[in-house]
């Protein structure tokens, strides 16, 4: 059996709902409550939770002022942007927020550099030696398109994509479509192998010592 606690960091690469551990002939399936616990501690870390409290940066009263202004006309709930980079590698949403400049706005143009703020993403911020997740960010009638570069989170309860407008011209309110670029950010745990590797070895040391205990 895989020890819980260690379970959760696969689903960053591989985000199932019901995720399966295979070894020879042996299936495990590992549901939501046994990954629960672990996954909130790692999202708390990493930035999606009070566990962060008040941001410091120089943008930070801007950005604390525009979440204050869409939970006022109730665009966006009291814990503001939702985090879910394990479950939600796909999100539909609704543009709250357009960020040029350290302006709001109600629109851009292609070839802009532009903040944009939806009500939940699964893009993961930059966190415990693992980089932010890049990808893509559409309206649903294919009319424009933001490539994400970067994850921010300037303020407690915000979290913002970095991009470029590739194609059209985004708009305040419009409906999205924004999804991670799961090749590269598995890629990437490849690329930054130790802390996969000790879980690997972990796991081939738990599965013996558990085996010799019972037969103990």
């Amino acid at each position: 059996m895989v020890p819980k606690p260690l379970t959760y960091m696969l689903l960053a690469v591989y985000p199932l709902k019901s995720p399966v551990i295979s070894r020879e002939n042996k299936v495990w399936m590992l549901t939501k409550p046994d990954l629960n616990k672990p996954m909130e501690a790692h999202r708390l870390a990493s930035g999606s939770g009070k566990a962060i409290g008040q941001m410091g940066g120089e943008d930070a009263d801007f950005y604390n002022t525009l979440l204050r202004d869409l939970q006022a006309k109730k665009k966006i709930g009291t814990e503001g942007v939702i985090y879910e980079p394990y479950d939600s590698i796909k999100v539909e949403g609704s543009v709250l927020a357009l960020v040029v400049n350290d302006q709001a706005v109600e629109e851009v143009r292609l070839g802009q550099t532009v903040q944009i703020m939806i009500p939940k993403t699964g893009f993961y911020i930059e966190s415990g030696g693992q980089v932010s997740d890049t990808g893509l960010i559409r309206s649903l009638d294919n009319t424009w398109e933001i490539a994400v570069q970067d994850i921010r989170k300037p303020a407690a309860g915000v979290i913002v994509h970095v991009g470029e407008v590739v194609s059209g011209n985004p708009k305040v309110g419009d409906l999205v479509l924004a999804e991670v670029d799961m090749p590269r950010r598995r890629d990437i745990i490849v690329i930054i192998p130790p802390r996969i590797c000790y879980m690997l070895l972990f796991i081939k040391f738990w599965e013996k010592a558990r085996a010799r205990l019972v037969r103990w």
